[in-house]
């Protein structure tokens, strides 16, 4: 657990840096805090830089998750709200903090980033910018981050996922609190794959019919 842990708060670290460099016309602090298993990150902002702040918070989450699902097999929970906060070396404290654990706790349930109600995705969902598909809207009618954009094609890499699901759904099937997550997973991929172009949707498709779960056909 340790160990995975540690994985993650580089990975934060790195992907931070990484996007504050790439993108030089918004110069903001990315407020960065552990405490047990969690992670939290927040950025000030107002009305007029509402859409930066947005940004930047979906790229960095989206391409940690992606990578700790690639790299390391690690599936990610959290929720994206906005409210009041007071945050120094040693607290954080604040509304925003209490809807945000009860929004992963209750509404996110299964291994996704969710949005909460306040805020309002419009500006990624229309985006001119590269953001078009970073936002996908699930069956319950949630709006959450779409981490496989930043899928980078690694075929070693993807294949290792797919073998990595078919042994979770083997060995947690008839566990329904973790069961039910992978199989979430499944069908979230099967979604993407299906319209995406890529080599893999026969391998997926194998492993869904294996574990008795629906491929997404186009």
């Amino acid at each position: 657990m340790f160990n995975n842990l540690s994985k993650i708060a580089v990975l934060i670290d790195q992907e931070r840096a990484k996007y504050f460099i790439e993108i030089d016309d918004y110069d903001a602090e990315m407020i960065i805090r552990t405490f047990s298993d969690n992670y939290f990150l927040a950025i000030m902002a107002d009305d007029d830089d509402y859409y930066d702040a947005l940004r930047a918070i979906t790229t960095v989450l989206g391409k940690v998750t992606n990578k700790c699902i690639m790299e390391y097999g690690i599936l990610i929970r959290g929720s994206i709200t906005k409210g009041k906060m007071f945050i120094s070396d040693n607290v954080i404290i604040g509304q925003a903090l209490v809807d945000a654990y009860v929004l992963e706790n209750t509404t996110a349930i299964y291994p996704r980033i969710i949005y909460s109600d306040n805020i309002d995705v419009s500006v990624l969902l229309n985006s001119k910018t590269n953001y078009c598909g970073i936002v996908f809207k699930d069956l319950d009618g949630v709006y959450c981050i779409n981490s496989m954009v930043y899928w980078n094609k690694d075929r070693t890499k993807t294949i290792a996922l797919f073998k990595f699901l078919d042994k979770c759904l083997e060995r947690y099937n008839n566990v329904d609190k973790v069961g039910i997550k992978y199989k979430w997973f499944a069908n979230y991929l099967s979604n993407y794959f299906n319209v995406t172009p890529s080599l893999y949707p026969k391998t997926l498709k194998d492993i869904m019919n294996k574990n008795n779960l629906n491929y997404h056909n186009k």
